[in-house]
């Protein structure tokens, strides 16, 4: 009787165990999907905010973001710095004195190779620079010469797995004009033959600045045949000369070098040539530092002069912004000129001033490009942001990328 009882009671036990238990398994499946749904709606909402601020630009940006690499130092090809362009640009001695292109080491080849590879995993399109002016000059002046370097740019492209090439002759005279643009027709010419895509890309001068002038290029005839220009408004003021201020500032230039300004270059090429959308300013990724600086010139605190030593101005340009760093430069203490829209560290001890972009200077860039409809952003150059030191993982590209440009010229036109 009571094996019976109890057995009796095991089973009621047993019933009332398995009803909680499958009471709680009732309540805990919607539960369960309950937090499924938000895990993915959270993880949906970071790729949303990850998409937005650091979009694959590659994918969605709307204007160009090109990187220029050096052949020189030793600075890794990083990821994040990829997944932010559109375009990658490798710098070398290319041109030889016989009017061919070709890397003039088995180094450089290497360094090409790695960076076209990974580049072409985010979908960049990759692109050479032809650049200097020792040998331009000659080559350009005759067909046959022309010719020979056109069919080696073409064979140059297909054999290495190319995607375009950028001209960046500094910087032809006003005799070379004629014979520059005719390259320039030949060359798109026999790319258009190879019945691939291929980017042609021309690299020109800033205006107002003695020297620099754009007189070597014939700029309505050359806007025809190429995809892009990228234009060089930088090197306003730089370690060579005694009158400080920002490599590139966007606005307000001072006597006598009132239009050394991004804008005025800029103004100069849009009106000129109307299709702005295929005009790229420069970011320049050096840092300039000068030593026995004086106090500042009227009414600014970026323009300043260098005392000279035996003649000489004491100053020096870093391409690598580690090596700067280590020289005691400390780019979280820069000052902000509004007027220049530029960075600058002045150190009063020390009587040094240092010039170089920083993230609010490189968005007012990237917001200037959006308001004046032009067709994108040059980095000259993306290795110079090195190591640990990454500037460039703080822009935020979003509202730059979302915008389309059309060829409305938004300056004042004369």
């Amino acid at each position: 009787m009571a094996v019976l009882i109890a057995t009796a009671t095991d089973c009621l036990l047993e019933k009332n165990s398995r009803n909680r238990i499958s009471k709680r398994s009732t309540l805990a499946t919607p539960l369960a999907v309950l937090l499924i749904i938000l895990a993915v709606l959270a993880i949906g909402f970071l790729i949303f905010l990850l998409h937005f601020n650091n979009p694959a630009h590659n994918r969605d940006c709307k204007k160009r973001v090109i990187g220029y690499y050096e052949d020189t130092g030793s600075a890794e090809i990083r990821d994040n710095h990829l997944e932010k362009l559109t375009h990658v640009v490798f710098s070398h001695q290319f041109l030889s004195a016989e009017g061919t292109i070709e890397f003039r080491s088995d180094r450089a080849k290497l360094k090409f190779e790695k960076l076209r590879n990974k580049a072409k995993r985010f979908g960049l399109k990759v692109m050479i620079s032809i650049g200097g002016g020792q040998h331009f000059g000659s080559i350009m002046a005759t067909e046959c010469g022309r010719s020979k370097l056109t069919d080696s740019i073409v064979s140059f492209l297909e054999k290495n797995q190319a995607d375009g090439v950028d001209l960046f002759w500094k910087w032809p005279t006003a005799s070379d004009k004629s014979s520059y643009s005719i390259f320039v027709k030949e060359l798109r010419l026999k790319l258009l033959e190879m019945n691939k895509e291929y980017n042609l890309s021309v690299t020109s001068a800033p205006a107002g600045i003695p020297g620099y002038w754009p007189d070597g290029f014939d700029l309505e005839e050359m806007i025809k045949h190429v995809d892009f220009m990228n234009i060089f408004s930088m090197d306003f003021y730089g370690p060579w000369g005694w009158l400080i201020g920002p490599a590139a500032p966007l606005y307000h230039g001072i006597a006598p070098r009132e239009n050394f300004t991004v804008d005025y270059t800029m103004n100069y090429y849009a009106c000129k040539l109307k299709e702005t959308s295929k005009l790229n300013i420069v970011i320049p990724m050096d840092a300039r530092i000068w030593e026995n600086v004086k106090t500042a010139l009227p009414r600014s605190e970026v323009f300043r002069k260098a005392k000279l030593i035996d003649g000489v101005v004491q100053a020096t340009l870093f391409k690598s912004r580690r090596l700067a760093t280590e020289t005691g430069i400390n780019f979280d203490a820069a000052a902000w000129d509004e007027k220049t829209k530029s960075s600058y560290i002045f150190d009063e001890k020390f009587k040094t001033f240092s010039s170089f972009e920083n993230k609010k200077s490189i968005e007012a860039k990237l917001n200037y490009v959006n308001e004046k409809n032009l067709g994108g952003v040059w980095i000259r150059s993306v290795n110079m942001d090195d190591d640990t030191f990454s500037m460039l993982n703080d822009v935020n590209f979003r509202d730059y990328c979302s915008a389309k440009s059309f060829d409305t010229v938004n300056y004042l036109c004369a």
